[in-house]
């Protein structure tokens, strides 16, 4: 098959990636964007480096980080605050770079590398008091790192500065339907089963990528997982509902230190009951706790223990064994699953890997095996014909990322012996 080569070196210039030719020179490209390092700033040499790194040692079109110019930016609205920032949404004039298909090409290489033109992203800065422009560079980097196309990670696209209170901020593609909580309350919890195995499978395989490269995300909840499609215009076939992983402010490596003398940082139902201990630290297992957790809010529709308080006795509860009461109907399944991953040891928990492995041998040829199939048809049947009562959420529910204190071994007793900690 004749191949095309890059003008400047002769050499055939296109990048294999999931069986899928995309056109890019890996010597002269980086280049053309070394060349132009001086046409752009953000004002701080460490970001401006770190962008330019991602630029030297990129393989694709769509991959590298780029300075936003703000006046580039349109139309910014605030939509959220979280435990670390603010979101906001904006219109990007030029718009995020893609490959589209040469229709007069009769190979598989992916000739035209262009931008969508405008189309709406998200922003995000740190809260003022906590930021700096180490935060800022961690955090993209965490992202950066364990994105990959499409599926199971949010992608960070960019830096810029928000252009009205010039805070540093990073550029994001916007999933049009929010985050997976606000997708419960939104859909009034008439979520289907098959997309609900569907979710699971792209956060399994987002937290595989995270726990790959060696990270842990230390803040798994169904509030940083958004879901929708990106509003990119110009891609296409983009319509098959991602479900991503985002916030990556907490996420560390796995061989970085913790200093948490006084607490960890986290949303109290989703922290796996050894982390109440001051002497046990985040590992890739009390990620799958989370999971665990955002399995069962699939399953109920309503984000976890937002019926009682989120204190000091909901914490001696869950380190005492206590876990959301099953959904009747549940598919065993599905429910076994749920289990391991939110197991009292955290050894017995699966991986990543095994939880896309179970999954997948949910599977046959022709979709569902019979007896799952099963399963889960009788699952929808019951949900449909139940009505939804969420629980009222108490005032004392807190589902945003904050100090949580320690607990010792006599307070978890004391509680399972008796209501003392109030």
């Amino acid at each position: 098959m004749q191949m095309d080569s890059c003008k400047e070196c002769g050499i055939e210039n296109y990048t294999n990636l999931d069986n899928s030719l995309f056109q890019w020179c890996e010597v002269c490209d980086p280049k053309k964007l070394q060349a132009k390092f001086g046409e752009w700033t953000s004002g701080n040499k460490l970001i401006d480096e770190f962008i330019q790194q991602t630029q030297l040692h990129t393989n694709l079109y769509d991959t590298y980080l780029e300075w936003i110019e703000p006046s580039e930016l349109s139309n910014v609205n605030h939509l959220e605050d979280g435990g670390f920032g603010s979101v906001y949404t904006a219109t990007w004039s030029k718009g995020i770079r893609i490959y589209l298909k040469d229709k007069n090409c009769s190979h598989s290489i992916l000739h035209n590398q262009v931008r969508t033109g405008p189309c709406t992203v998200a922003l995000k800065t740190l809260n003022r008091l906590q930021t700096n422009i180490a935060d800022i560079i961690n955090e993209v980097k965490a992202n950066f790192t364990c994105q990959h196309a499409l599926f199971g990670i949010s992608m960070v696209i960019g830096i810029t500065k928000h252009p009205y209170t010039h805070e540093y901020a990073f550029v994001m593609w916007y999933y049009d339907k929010g985050n997976l909580r606000s997708t419960f309350k939104a859909e009034k919890g008439s979520i289907k089963w098959s997309n609900c195995v569907d979710s699971l499978y792209q956060i399994a395989i987002g937290l595989r990528s995270i726990h790959e490269k060696g990270w842990i995300h230390r803040d798994l909840h169904s509030g940083n997982v958004l879901t929708g499609d990106p509003t990119i215009s110009a891609l296409p076939d983009t319509h098959i509902g991602f479900v991503t992983i985002s916030d990556f402010g907490l996420c560390k490596h796995i061989n970085h230190g913790e200093n948490e003398e006084d607490g960890k940082y986290g949303v109290i139902p989703y922290m796996a009951p050894e982390l109440f201990d001051k002497d046990q630290q985040h590992t890739q297992a009390s990620d799958i706790y989370a999971l665990g957790i955002i399995m069962w809010e699939l399953s109920a529709r309503e984000p976890a223990f937002q019926n009682r308080g989120h204190d000091i006795n909901l914490i001696c509860d869950i380190c005492n064994g206590l876990r959301p009461s099953i959904p009747h109907c549940t598919p065993s399944c599905w429910t076994e699953l749920m289990q391991k991953c939110w197991s009292e040891d955290p050894s017995r928990r699966p991986t990543a890997s095994e939880i896309i492995i179970t999954i997948r041998d949910w599977y046959g040829a022709q979709g569902l095996k019979d007896n799952i199939k099963q399963q889960f048809e009788d699952a929808q049947i019951y949900r449909e014909k139940q009505l939804t009562q969420m629980h009222e959420r108490d005032p004392g529910a807190i589902y945003t990322s904050r100090l949580i204190p320690h607990v010792t071994k006599e307070m978890v007793l004391s509680r399972r012996l008796g209501d003392v900690t109030k």
